[in-house]
């Protein structure tokens, strides 16, 4: 059984992609028909050197060299999360590996999104991870990074608070 962080830490790296999307795709659980995949270099420049700041949290940013960086601070927990994305087609998936200060309750996760678009709507479906999300489609999602890394000083802080 996960323990209350990672139930908290996995349910606030995703339920905030699904609330921040400016809004849901009109047909809600399919990519309309006439959408056509984005090759790996517009899902790259969706992402890549980009910080995703999810509300309330985590913050969660994605390096250049393929791996992945964040923080989980909520009221009663914090933790930072490491890992590693992939690109394959127009297809976005990572795996996180989640840890706090008891290292006894550390764990982790794996889902993956693929993208495709009509005209400037870029559509995101869920397609790999919690059964609850798959197959959910939203738009939005492309927007709501900022160009950079806005938290290895906040990971760098929790790796020394918690003795990693």
């Amino acid at each position: 059984m996960l323990n209350s962080f990672l139930k908290i830490g996995l349910v606030s790296l995703t339920i905030p992609l699904l609330m921040n999307a400016q809004a849901e795709a009109k047909n809600k659980g399919k990519v309309p028909k006439d959408a056509v995949a984005l090759s790996a270099e517009e899902v790259k420049a969706i992402y890549v050197d980009k910080t995703f700041t999810f509300q309330p949290t985590p913050i969660v940013y994605f390096n250049t060299d393929g791996t992945l960086s964040g923080v989980d601070i909520m009221k009663g927990h914090e933790g930072f999360i490491d890992g590693t994305w992939k690109i394959d087609g127009n297809e976005m998936c990572t795996e996180r590996h989640f840890h706090v200060s008891d290292k006894t309750k550390n764990g982790g996760d794996a889902e993956c999104r693929k993208f495709s678009k009509v005209g400037k709507v870029v559509y995101t479906q869920y397609v790999k991870g919690w059964d609850v999300f798959v197959g959910d489609v939203m738009t939005g999602f492309d927007k709501i990074a900022t160009p950079g890394d806005a938290v290895s000083a906040k990971v760098e802080a929790l790796h020394k608070k918690f003795g990693y």
